[in-house]
């Protein structure tokens, strides 16, 4: 899921992030399924596509790193993010 296809794969760019947002996105489901909602219809899956982004969108502001050096998400990197939900739907 990490790696990236090519166009002869006949899928969507896929990176490191893909990983991380479908890891993310194991706590809205799990947070879903703890108030008892569905976490198979298409309400919990759009519901679990935006709480996944708000989570995606608060690492991309900067995040400073004990060496000085500070990590941010790009907008490839959301590209990447967006790229893994329907390996997440299926």
């Amino acid at each position: 899921m990490g790696q990236f296809g090519d166009e002869a794969e006949m899928v969507l760019p896929q990176g490191d992030n893909t990983s991380i947002s479908v890891v993310t996105s194991r706590y809205p489901l799990a947070v879903q399924r703890e108030h008892g909602l569905r976490i198979d219809s298409p309400v919990s899956a759009l519901r679990t596509a935006c709480l996944t982004g708000v989570a995606q969108r608060k690492m991309a502001d900067p995040i400073p790193l004990p060496s000085g050096k500070t990590l941010v998400l790009t907008a490839g990197d959301i590209d990447e993010a967006v790229a893994a939900a329907p390996a997440r739907a299926a």
